[in-house]
């Protein structure tokens, strides 16, 4: 992929304009190959479906912006590159001619349509099944709900969950210490690590940007963490701006999900083929 164009990606992914990064990705697949394209395409329809449950309220805040995190793995994965990037070797008889014939078009867009239908019926399947799951939930709550409690009690309440281990954070760049990068002056005010759930971690940062352009305005850098060299864009963030006032300072909350299996990570500024990356590690 051209680097302007994965730049591109990762920026609209770390800004989570993941249906955004989708389009780029797929007019560029639609002049390599067509294995590309199709896999693009189902991953939109996937956001469009976990777009409409969320409108609907069939799942909660949590699980969409898992679900949301999940796709845009999966994007920067294929930025990246893949093996989706090899076109699968066609049999073709001597003497064919190798351009597309109406035959072949017409299997594309079957396959095209046969996706987004797939992703029409599973949203109408959840909802049918989510209707008839909430009439039995009612009836067995309370009795659920005793049963946890008993076996609580019954229970040692020490357990092998991970969620009980304390995690630390080990050779973070130093808190209150700014630090320039281009035109903006950057400091961390605080950073901590916290179970998310039993196989991931929410990694949650303040910091602060102080313009120091003589233009009038700075452009923020893109900020990603690396999980085992892997990219992962924040979940949430409190600061949506691109550009920062000359002479003045922004402050950002951000969170990352990372998986707790990973074992070395990196936390980057990035911005004009420029980069400023620190190595760290979370001990649990």
């Amino acid at each position: 992929m051209e680097d302007r164009n994965l730049a591109q990606v990762r920026e609209l992914v770390a800004d989570f304009k993941l249906d955004e990064a989708l389009d780029v990705l797929i007019a560029q697949a639609q002049t390599q190959n067509q294995r590309k394209e199709n896999a693009l395409l189902v991953l939109k329809g996937k956001l469009a479906l976990l777009e409409e449950q969320s409108l609907a309220g069939i799942l909660e805040h949590s699980e969409v912006a898992r679900q949301k995190a999940a796709i845009a793995h999966q994007i920067l994965d294929i930025a990246d590159g893949s093996s989706l990037d090899k076109e699968l070797p066609k049999v073709q008889n001597i003497g064919q001619n190798t351009a597309d014939t109406p035959v072949d078009n017409r299997k594309r867009m079957i396959i095209i349509a046969a996706s987004f239908a797939l992703v029409i019926l599973a949203y109408f399947f959840i909802q049918k099944t989510d209707n008839s799951l909430k009439d039995n939930e009612s009836a067995i709550e309370n009795n659920q709900e005793q049963s946890e409690q008993n076996t609580a009690d019954e229970d040692n309440p020490s357990t092998n969950n991970p969620s009980d281990a304390p995690l630390k954070l080990l050779n973070f760049p130093t808190l209150k210490q700014p630090f320039n990068f281009l035109d903006f002056g950057l400091e961390f005010a605080w950073a901590n690590a916290e179970w998310y759930s039993d196989t991931e971690i929410s990694l949650k940062i303040r910091y602060y940007m102080n313009c120091k352009s003589n233009l009038g305005v700075c452009n923020r850098p893109t900020l990603l963490i690396y999980a085992d060299g892997k990219p992962i864009s924040r979940l949430e963030q409190t600061n949506t701006s691109i550009a920062i006032d000359n002479k003045s300072t922004a402050t950002d909350d951000v969170n990352f999900v990372l998986p707790a299996t990973a074992k070395d990570f990196h936390i980057e500024f990035s911005r004009d083929h420029s980069t400023w990356k620190r190595p760290f590690k979370i001990l649990h």
